[in-house]
């Protein structure tokens, strides 16, 4: 199966709207219980901190879906497929001589 700009910049797509779902799942009841404020969790969808970790350890234990893990990688791997994908399909687009809808780079020195 030969992968195109657009099936990356799909998947990727989903990964990253995946990816924030579990966050949100994961820290919104945190956030309601007040361990963790809102603009803190924010940095736990991008990577770990010592305290996304203790949020998780004080607070999760009483979180009703009994979610008690999240990794970022899940973000960055469709963050990875989606550049990749929109760069794919730019490329082809240039090479079948399309200039619609690209954006082409201007020097404005």
């Amino acid at each position: 199966m030969k992968w195109s700009g657009r099936m990356l910049i799909a998947g990727g797509s989903a990964a990253i709207f995946l990816a924030v779902g579990w966050w949100w799942l994961s820290y919104r009841d945190i956030i309601g219980q007040g361990c963790i404020t809102g603009h803190e969790a924010g940095y736990c969808v991008v990577g770990e901190t010592e305290v996304c970790a203790r949020a998780r350890a004080l607070c999760g234990r009483h979180h009703p879906p009994g979610i008690t893990y999240h990794a970022s990688i899940g973000l960055w791997l469709g963050m990875l497929a989606l550049c990749t994908g929109l760069v794919l399909d730019g490329w082809k687009r240039v090479d079948e001589g399309e200039d619609d809808g690209i954006i082409q780079p201007h020097l404005w020195f």
